[in-house]
């Protein structure tokens, strides 16, 4: 049966809600929906203003579909209007100085979706980060500006979202008036005394800003119903669904292992995915980070494919050399093997599951498995962290390339993009780039870059390649 319209304010006190890290980013915030942001910011401030004349016509949303799981709700759909209607709440509460109050309310809606995003949420609920606000200048320039407001958070598309949805944009529309998309240009005009009156009308046990919630146990639903209520908006990319089950695979390894190496690695990969290693990848012209990303940790697990081992004395992977199971001579046998097979293609824009990364077989008495090692993990962090500290203050591409050598790109570049259609490409690697590839990863591992040792390692590399 369906519950009864409620508040959001009602809502989140009986209901912890955290966006679950399948969803996509916060979208209404996005460039391109000015007109949407708009049109629903504008119902919502007229519905406060019709209470405050004693109007009893009520604004009902559209449902909002949730799971219940370890105390929390996480929604399948309605994660828009939910965050919306969370940044107008936290927003108010702001105006009338009440986060001191309703701070640990409002940190029960989060996002699992990115820890920074998750992190950026519980800052903006902390009445101290905002002392010394006195609404004489842009709120968005006031957080942006503060110690807390890490730099690396400007490429995490959910907070540029909210920030967005917050202060609105300068984006004029065909007769050359600004639009009013943002909170703060929506409520320039409004006085102290009108947002301690719409403070009331969100909080009120009569609120008229209200939505249904259906819990999808109570129909004998699962999850998978997500996929079609998410098909009407735009589609998680591949990495988004590669991050989302790599991220979740640490955790399961975590909790079922209960080893303090997972326990590590679970704390530190799926932080370090969202901030310090994104800048890396990010390319600002374009504001795209994923394709690159996706295509450089797939190159990376190809790597370790090569040198894993099912025993000391037996590689998963045999390259050479060999006969097929009807006794044909081949030089290809490891295209017999489905994680070769997957990660050779070398794609950035294609995602069919965890499986092909599970690339070293156990082998115990109930049989045969595969997993990821934990040692994988270990030297991702190895490798990006100490490229990052090599790349301070030297930008981009800086891996020494030999004379003869047309082009080498660590970090996968993107060309031909085609904002109109959403089509882009990156740069790839030739078999030889791939050994180059691999050389870098293998210096990396071994501790912290220095200019001279790099470029010496490099010359015997491109050496032994020619």
């Amino acid at each position: 049966m369906i519950n009864n319209a409620t508040s959001f304010w009602k809502f989140i006190q009986k209901h912890p809600v955290e966006i679950p890290i399948i969803q996509r980013d916060y979208a209404q915030g996005r460039l391109g929906k000015e007109y949407i942001r708009r049109d629903f910011l504008a119902n919502l401030k007229k519905a406060l203003d019709d209470y405050l004349k004693d109007s009893t016509s009520v604004l009902k949303l559209d449902f909002v579909y949730g799971t219940e799981h370890n105390g929390k709700l996480y929604p399948l759909d309605g994660q828009q209007r939910l965050t919306t209607l969370w940044l107008l709440h936290w927003y108010i509460a702001l105006k009338v100085q009440k986060l001191g109050e309703v701070g640990d309310t409002l940190t029960r809606f989060s996002y699992e979706t990115r820890v920074s995003s998750r992190e950026f949420c519980k800052e903006l609920c902390t009445a101290a980060n905002f002392e010394g606000y006195d609404g004489s200048t842009s709120i968005v320039d006031f957080i942006m500006s503060r110690t807390w407001f890490y730099s690396l958070w400007k490429q995490d598309p959910t907070i540029q979202s909210m920030l967005r949805m917050i202060g609105g944009t300068k984006i004029n529309d065909k007769s050359g008036e600004d639009i009013i998309d943002g909170l703060e240009e929506l409520f320039q005009d409004t006085d102290n005394e009108t947002f301690a009156g719409y403070w009331e009308v969100l909080t009120s046990d009569n609120a008229l800003i209200v939505f249904y919630y259906l819990p999808l146990k109570d129909f004998g639903l699962t999850d998978d119903l997500y996929i079609k209520m998410n098909a009407r908006g735009k589609q998680l990319t591949a990495f988004e669904n590669f991050k989302a089950d790599l991220v979740g695979y640490i955790e399961e390894q975590a909790q079922t292992t209960k080893d303090s190496q997972w326990e590590e690695l679970r704390e530190n990969i799926p932080l370090k995915m969202d901030t310090e290693w994104i800048d890396l990848f990010w390319n600002s012209e374009i504001s795209r980070v994923d394709e690159a990303y996706y295509a450089f940790l797939n190159r990376f697990f190809w790597n370790e494919l090569f040198t894993a081992k099912k025993s000391d004395a037996e590689y998963v992977l045999t390259v050479g050399d060999g006969k097929l199971a009807n006794g044909q001579a081949t030089s290809s046998v490891e295209n017999r093997n489905s994680s070769y097979t997957y990660l050779n293609k070398d794609n950035y824009d294609v995602y069919t599951g965890l499986e092909p990364y599970k690339y070293r077989e156990i082998t115990s008495s109930a049989g045969t498995t595969k997993e990821i090692p934990a040692r994988l993990f270990e030297d991702l962090q190895k490798v990006l962290d100490n490229y990052k500290a090599y790349c301070k203050g030297k930008g981009k591409d800086i891996i020494p390339v030999a004379k003869w050598v047309d082009r080498f790109e660590f970090i996968p570049r993107y060309y031909d993009y085609d904002s109109k259609n959403e089509t882009i490409k990156l740069t790839r690697l030739t078999q030889r780039q791939r050994i180059a590839f691999f050389a870098v990863c293998k210096y990396l591992k071994e501790g912290k870059a220095d200019e001279l040792s790099l470029r010496r390692w490099m010359r015997v590399v491109w050496n032994l390649i020619s």
